[in-house]
């Protein structure tokens, strides 16, 4: 969502407001910071070196120091108080610090400027297409970075962990100066409610015990690491394996011949029928016709929708798994993040399956 600055506010930052737009030309890197947990290196110890992955140039600076490491990259310090910070951000070293770009030079007409002691200039927002043009550089190339820095540094019995911990976009103007282009941006988060009267409120508490008896322990398990997790493609997955064990559950306590017989005329339902046809659906292994059968047999609170819902859910799943996008579908997420605990609305009831 756009928001308005007001020149007050913008004048309050420290910005000069120029009478006459200033024209500025820049190219930008991006620069992240990883600490190399499961290796020491000596302080006096600083190594770089450069490479193109997904077509995107990079460089790599690796030292105990995150100053180090980005004066063997840009010439330059990361952070003015490295002690302070490193405390800041609790991390102690050492350091991968991943620069993509630089980009293309952009041209920008700039009204607001603001002027470092170290000489460096700061504009406000002037430069948002190089922002986009980053981020979408490191979308591709980071991912290949780090899984590469990764398999380098472990070793047979000693396991190596990057966590990242910081990022900063960077530009230089064609003199060599430094450029910072800063935008104020505001997030919130938004939460329903509905009210909730006495009577409904037992029934939910007698409803919680209930389930708490009959949950299966992985889908329980899986289902609590999906409420509780901040990612959203951990989310997804860990929301879809409870639906998943529950499924594959479910369909190995049925009695297939005795639920296809109770689906069938009385004439077709004579025992060695229902044996023959129990058998194959016994052999059923796809998760999507398991999960047919079982909502045709146990689930029959579920509905076609919700079914053809299942459907969608485990193709994005598997597009996940088999590398296709790298980002969970949002409106799928909200589905699924729905707790399996009764029907509700237009989405999947997914787990009074348990019942």
């Amino acid at each position: 969502m756009a928001s308005y600055v007001s020149p007050e506010l913008i004048s309050a930052m420290g910005f000069e407001d120029t009478l006459v737009p200033e024209r500025l030309i820049a190219t930008f890197s991006g620069f992240t910071v990883f600490e190399v947990r499961g290796i020491t290196i000596t302080d006096e110890l600083s190594r770089s070196v450069t490479g193109i992955a997904a077509g995107v140039n990079y460089r790599i600076g690796v030292s105990a120091s995150v100053n180090s490491a980005c004066r063997a990259i840009a010439d330059d310090d990361f952070v003015d108080a490295e002690i302070e910070w490193m405390k800041e951000h609790q991390a102690q070293g050492p350091f991968a610090l991943v620069q993509i770009g630089p980009t293309e030079a952009y041209e920008a007409e700039v009204t607001h400027i603001r002027r470092g002691a170290d000489g460096s200039i700061t504009t406000y927002d002037a430069f948002a297409s190089s922002r986009e043009e980053i981020r979408r550089l490191e979308h591709r190339a980071l991912p290949r970075i780090a899984a590469a820095l990764a398999c380098a540094f472990n070793e047979q019995d000693r396991y190596v962990r990057l966590k990242k911990v910081a990022r900063t976009t960077v530009g230089e103007l064609q003199d060599g100066t430094t450029l910072h282009d800063v935008r104020l941006e505001f997030r919130g988060e938004l939460s329903t409610s509905y009210a909730i009267g006495q009577e409904a409120l037992q029934a939910k508490l007698e409803t919680t015990t209930s389930l708490a008896q009959s949950l299966n322990d992985r889908v329980a398990k899986f289902l609590a690491l999906g409420q509780s997790e901040e990612d959203q493609m951990k989310r997804f997955l860990y929301f879809f394996l409870a639906l998943e064990i529950e499924t594959h559950a479910t369909f190995g306590r049925l009695d297939h011949g005795q639920e296809l017989a109770a689906l069938l005329h009385e004439s077709a339902a004579t025992p060695p029928t229902r044996s023959l046809l129990g058998t194959q659906l016994s052999g059923l292994k796809s998760l999507h016709d398991r999960f047919v059968w079982c909502s045709a047999c146990s689930w029959t609170h579920l509905t076609t929708d919700d079914v053809a819902l299942f459907k969608q859910l485990k193709q994005a799943r598997d597009a996940i798994a088999h590398g296709n996008v790298s980002d969970p579908p949002a409106a799928m997420l909200s589905t699924l993040a729905y707790s399996p605990c009764e029907p509700y609305g237009k989405r999947v009831k997914w787990c009074s399956l348990s019942h």
